[in-house]
């Protein structure tokens, strides 16, 4: 499987996404880099403009977000509908991200991209998009590769993540393993490959 530096495969033909209201239309050319769920508390206030379909939603729904190669998302229209949150992480990367999401609906992380120029041209320019909410139905984007910052994760997102056979890595391991599988996917197997859920779990909230 590619990386940053390699293809990761073609969509023949390119999977449709869109926000909920249908007013921003994306196509989506290349399979991600890696797709991964995120727990962090600056993603669950992201998440929360959402407009919520039940009460439980923003517990137990958190959406895949897939990371892609620069011009492997496509806007097709509806540019103009996306609004902009700008968010800052915390110690020790201090990520910047330019989150769009549509004024209209409120669907959030129709397309996200690195603020800072460090990050954007260290990640060649890289887009994440919230594949849990563009495209919920398309087969080949629906499953993700591991989860980020398990240990922050809401009641509901931890009873669900017990048994999904999924790695649970910190946030600061969670970080690092996006940028060693990007550019090294040979270390996929090594980050995210067998052993009892038990002593993975155990290794990683250490960090």
């Amino acid at each position: 499987m590619g990386g940053l530096l390699s293809s990761p495969g073609e969509l023949r033909p390119p999977v449709a996404a869109s926000c909920a209201c249908g007013r921003c239309q994306l196509l989506i050319h290349e399979r991600p880099v890696l797709s991964f769920k995120c727990h962090c508390s600056t993603c669950l206030r992201f998440r929360s403009m959402k407009p919520l379909s039940s009460v439980e939603e923003l517990d137990t729904h958190q959406p895949n977000v897939g990371l892609f190669r620069r011009s492997a998302v496509q806007i097709v229209s509806g540019e103009e509908a996306l609004g902009s949150w700008h968010t800052r992480g915390s110690f020790p990367f201090f990520v910047g991200m330019d989150r769009r999401y549509c004024v209209a609906c409120k669907t959030p992380g129709v397309v996200e991209y690195f603020r800072d120029c460090f990050y954007r041209t260290s990640f060649l320019g890289a887009t994440c998009v919230y594949l849990g909410y563009v495209c919920p139905d398309a087969p080949e984007l629906r499953d993700f590769d591991f989860h980020v910052a398990s240990q922050s994760a809401t009641p509901g997102a931890k009873k669900l993540m017990q048994h999904d056979g999924k790695r649970k890595f910190g946030l600061i391991s969670g970080l690092l393993a996006i940028v060693a599988i990007s550019f090294v996917p040979a270390l996929r197997r090594l980050l995210l490959g067998s052993g009892s859920r038990q002593q993975v779990e155990k290794r990683t909230t250490l960090f």
